[in-house]
């Protein structure tokens, strides 16, 4: 199922800054946006992982070590961020 990205001719766009919080179908509408939004983002970050060697098929831990000082990911919603590993002391 595929999330609308524009509203049809005279409806406002949908999102918690918009919703009609006393219109239950409005309300229902949100939720169910939201729900296939985070399924989005879940597939996403799982194939990531998959890819990085992290996890299997099954969603099975295959690493347990770090990944290396230089490593770059985009998970959590396809920001890519670079992430210092700090020796313990």
């Amino acid at each position: 199922m595929a999330v609308k990205t524009k509203p049809r001719q005279g409806r406002k766009v949908l999102n918690w800054a918009t919703v009609d919080t006393q219109d239950p179908k409005e309300i229902a509408e949100l939720h169910l946006k939201e729900e296939v939004r985070a399924g989005q983002l879940a597939r996403q970050a799982v194939a990531e992982l998959q890819a990085l060697g992290i996890i299997d098929k099954q969603g099975r831990r295959i690493k347990k070590e770090l990944p290396p000082e230089s490593s770059t990911t985009s998970l959590a919603g396809g920001n890519t961020a670079k992430h210092r590993i700090r020796p313990e002391s």
